[in-house]
């Protein structure tokens, strides 16, 4: 018994299947867990944690700004809450994305460098 499987068929199952599939910068990001340092008992310099908090709000807006160029131009609001769809995960990365510039602003205030450098190194593990 042979089977056949219908040429419209297949390609309908081919874009479900690639219509669902998370891009892999918001899958990284979504994965990430927001690091949260205390502060040393010493802080550091103001200058020396500049040029890393610089660093640091520069990697989070290129982010932000490709996830939204790439993604979002033509989400709609229903897909927003779609848990399913690829635009309510890319809102998710959004948002660890604005928790990691809500600590590099906090960790610049507090003069914590370890806290800086927690940033720094996980937001290098996204592509």
């Amino acid at each position: 018994m042979k089977i056949r499987i219908s040429p419209i068929l297949l390609s309908l199952s081919l874009l479900t299947a690639c219509s669902t599939h998370s891009p892999d910068t918001v899958q990284q990001l979504n994965a990430l867990t927001v690091p949260v340092v205390t502060p040393d008992t010493t802080p550091a310099q103001t200058a020396t944690l500049l040029p890393l908090h610089q660093q640091n709000k520069q990697k989070i807006s290129t982010l932000t700004a490709s996830l939204k160029q790439k993604y979002l131009q033509r989400s709609t609001r229903k897909d927003i809450f779609d848990t399913h769809s690829e635009t309510a995960r890319v809102y998710a990365a959004l948002t660890k994305l604005e928790q990691f510039s809500y600590l590099n602003d906090n960790y610049l205030k507090e003069k914590n460098e370890q806290g800086l450098q927690e940033i720094s190194m996980t937001l290098q593990s996204v592509s």
